[in-house]
C-alpha cells in the first residue's frame, strides 16, 4: 500500500472555511432588512386608494416581508449551524489531543515491554539459539 491516508483533524483548514459562515449570516440579515424595508416603503401615498392599485400594493407588501421572514428563519438555521460546527470543531481538536495523548501511552507501555528483563532474556535466547543476530 502506498502511502496512507491522514485523517487528522485539520484545525486551520477547518478556522479558514468557518470565518465564512459570519459574512453569510451577515449578508442575509442585511437582505432580510433590505427586504423588510422595501415592503415597508409600499405607502398608500405611492400607490393611491384606488381598488387596484391598492390591492396590489397590500400583495407587493406581503411578499416583501415574507421574504424578510423566510430570510430570518434562515439566518436562524445558519446562527444552529455556525454554533453546532464550532462546538464540533472543539470536539475533534480535544479528541485529536486525546488519541494523542492515548498513543504516547501505548508507545510507552510498549517500550516498556520491550525494555523488560523477560524481552532481553528471550532476545539473549533467541541469539544463543542463533534465531537472531546481534544488532549492530
Amino acid at each position: 500500500m502506498s502511502g496512507s491516508t491522514d485523517y487528522g483533524y485539520d484545525q486551520s483548514a477547518q478556522e479558514a472555511a468557518a470565518s465564512n459562515v459570519p459574512e453569510s449570516s451577515e449578508a442575509v440579515s442585511s437582505t432580510a432588512d433590505a427586504s423588510y424595508a422595501q415592503g415597508a416603503a409600499q405607502t398608500r401615498s405611492a400607490w393611491g386608494d384606488e381598488t387596484g392599485p391598492s390591492a396590489f400594493r397590500e400583495s407587493v407588501t406581503n411578499m416583501f416581508e415574507e421574504i424578510s421572514d423566510i430570510l430570518r428563519k434562515e439566518n436562524d438555521l445558519i446562527s444552529t449551524f455556525d454554533t453546532n460546527m464550532r462546538e464540533t470543531m472543539k470536539e475533534a481538536e480535544n479528541a485529536e489531543w486525546d488519541n494523542e495523548q492515548s498513543l504516547s501511552k501505548v508507545n510507552d507501555m510498549l517500550g516498556k515491554v520491550a525494555r523488560s528483563n523477560e524481552a532481553e532474556a528471550l532476545k539473549e535466547q533467541l541469539k544463543k539459539n542463533e534465531y537472531m543476530k546481534d544488532e549492530a
